[in-house]
């Protein structure tokens, strides 16, 4: 399935909110959600399963907040790339139906406050969208669809 035949039937079913299913299987406060791809990968994977049997046409990736800024302060910023493709791998396994849509967020950080320059605030985003499109790119070379 493509956008345009996503769209063509009309109103699209997407997915829910991820952090607050994390949180009803036990994602602590303060507890960074896009690590449980890695930690606890079955957790994600049966929210992404109930949101496609619920009939979400488009499923979101669990890496809302999987930059390195914000995964730094978790001491988690070295595994960005693993972060992000495990969240491609399982929301396309969990949901094969839907469609797959990249989560990115917020850094955490205020570039107006200058907590952070534009230069770093666009190499971790740059970083975050490399790893989701190489994940993206590996799944294709493998012969899964997209």
């Amino acid at each position: 399935m493509n956008w345009r035949d996503l769209i063509a039937g009309g109103p699209v079913l997407t997915d829910g909110a991820w952090g607050t299913e994390l949180q009803k299987r036990g994602l602590g406060a303060g507890e960074s959600p896009d690590a449980w791809n890695l930690s606890h990968p079955q957790q994600v994977f049966d929210i992404g399963q109930s949101y496609g049997e619920a009939g979400s046409r488009v499923i979101l990736t669990n890496t809302f907040r999987a930059n390195p800024i914000s995964l730094a302060a978790q001491g988690l910023a070295d595994l960005t790339a693993e972060i992000n493709r495990a969240g491609v791998e399982i929301s396309r396994e969990a949901a094969p139906g839907a469609l797959v849509f990249a989560s990115m967020g917020p850094s955490g950080k205020l570039l107006t406050a200058g907590e952070i320059g534009e230069d770093e605030l666009y190499a971790a985003f740059r970083a975050q969208a490399e790893a989701l499109a190489a994940a993206r790119s590996e799944e294709r070379r493998v012969g899964k669809e997209c």
